[in-house]
């Protein structure tokens, strides 16, 4: 029922949906690719909710969709988004580069030594 809401509106808005991953502690991709659905279907995900806590008659339902709607809009949630999304980002391409099978061993460490700097620069900012 969540998942056909979420699809109704989307559908309203035009938006392409990007389909929601549940976060693998194992693998940084599926991880990056949970945050990257969230932010780019947020809109979508917050109106759904919206309706779920008017149109649901289960109130089990209607109550966790209010919490999650919640949390969702709390500074907090929003900030922590952006900034794994753009963290996610960095480790990734390095996790990436590291799994080639051609890689040099210096090159896997000055690619490991950049990938701290930045992370230790937007940590500064």
């Amino acid at each position: 029922m969540r998942h056909a809401i979420f699809e109704k509106i989307a559908k309203e808005n035009g938006a392409h949906v990007q389909t929601l991953k549940s976060c693998s502690i194992t693998r940084w991709t599926y991880c990056a690719e949970a945050v990257n659905a969230i932010k780019y279907n947020y809109g979508v995900i917050l109106q759904a909710l919206k309706a779920i806590n008017v149109k649901c008659s289960i109130p089990e339902m209607r109550a966790k969709g209010q919490g999650l709607l919640h949390q969702l809009q709390t500074f907090n949630f929003i900030f922590c988004l952006h900034i794994m999304q753009v963290i996610l980002q960095l480790v990734l391409k390095v996790s990436f580069a590291l799994q080639t099978p051609n890689l040099e061993l210096l090159i896997a460490v000055m690619m490991i030594n950049s990938n701290t700097q930045s992370l230790i620069s937007l940590r500064n900012d």
